[in-house]
């Protein structure tokens, strides 16, 4: 039996599908928060991380996505606007 020889493609489509698994994590979450936005970021960041570097690029993209989410659903932002639009730190 012969050993198999991946191919550069190969790899690059294995990461980006892995990366793209890996992104449903903060997805789900953004859709579950009602944050589409970083979870739409999310999913596309560690599928484009997986193409580049593999897993090592896509699990740390989907947690700072993920980690976004949580932090933007708790409200801790630290500006807010008030009724006049005027920033109020």
């Amino acid at each position: 039996m012969e050993p198999t020889n991946m191919t550069t493609m190969q790899w690059i489509l294995i990461g980006g599908g892995l990366g793209f698994v890996i992104g449903l994590v903060p997805l789900i979450t953004g859709i579950v928060k009602k944050n589409y936005k970083f979870g739409i970021l999310g999913v596309l960041g560690a599928a484009v991380g997986g193409t580049v570097l593999g897993l090592l690029l896509a699990v740390p993209v989907a947690a700072i996505f993920t980690w976004l989410i949580f932090k933007n659903a708790r409200g801790d932002s630290e500006l807010h606007v008030e009724e006049n639009g005027q920033p109020n730190a």
